[in-house]
């Protein structure tokens, strides 16, 4: 009688220390699975971010650059004219 209350015992206090173990260890997987889903969300968002940012910048600079550089260009291609009239005046 005695022997088989100390087995009940001793394996309740298994089953308490293995359930507890079990509830530690699935609360651990999980804490690491929603840090590991919050660290992708996160990089995720920050990828969109920047590649939001590239594409605002690249607009951006179409509408702000271009219309120098063109002006740029154009002016350099006038000079460049300019200059070979000027040579083909003087050799002729």
């Amino acid at each position: 009688m005695h022997v088989c209350i100390t087995i009940i015992i001793i394996v309740i206090i298994i089953v308490v220390v293995v359930s507890i173990t079990t509830t530690i260890i699935i609360i651990i997987i999980i804490i690491i699975i929603t840090i590991i889903i919050m660290i992708t969300v996160t990089f995720i968002i920050i990828i969109i971010i920047t590649i939001i940012i590239i594409i605002v910048n690249d607009n951006i600079n179409v509408h702000s650059y271009k219309p120098i550089d063109k002006y740029i260009y154009t002016h350099q291609y006038r000079k460049c004219t300019q200059n070979t009239r000027a040579r083909m005046s003087t050799l002729a």
